[in-house]
């Protein structure tokens, strides 16, 4: 258990080095844990930030703004304005994706960890389940 805590750490610690330390400032959305959707038509503004989660963003839906996650699995359909930073995580692009960039994947531990829903905070609290 001890060693799972210090990887998790460890990647924590990692993902905010390559975030130049945003973990210190208020986040644009923040989701922990769950199964979040973004469906068609909605727009959410600014970055979001997905720990432990399974985000699904739908055709016809955008994020305007960065997405940032760690150790989650991104269903990425719709568009995504800025820069997807994956950290530990599974990112599936579909065809009809437009993505202002291709995901910068960095493979830290062989698996994803998911969570049971734990928070959401900023933009992401209209985040329909």
């Amino acid at each position: 258990m001890k060693a799972l805590a210090a990887a998790i750490l460890l990647v924590v610690f990692i993902l905010t080095s390559l975030t130049d330390w945003r973990l210190y400032t208020q986040p644009d959305s923040v989701v922990v844990g769950g199964e979040y959707v973004i469906h068609r038509g909605e727009v959410v503004t600014g970055n979001v930030d997905a720990w432990f989660a399974q985000i699904t963003l739908e055709d016809g839906a955008r994020v305007q703004g960065q997405i940032r996650s760690l150790s989650s699995v991104l269903n990425l359909g719709g568009k995504v304005d800025g820069t997807i930073l994956a950290v530990g995580s599974d990112v599936i692009v579909r065809a009809t994706a437009e993505l202002a960039q291709h995901p910068r994947r960095v493979e830290i531990i062989p698996y994803v960890i998911l969570l049971p829903r734990m928070a959401r905070a900023g933009n992401a609290a209209s985040i329909p389940q």
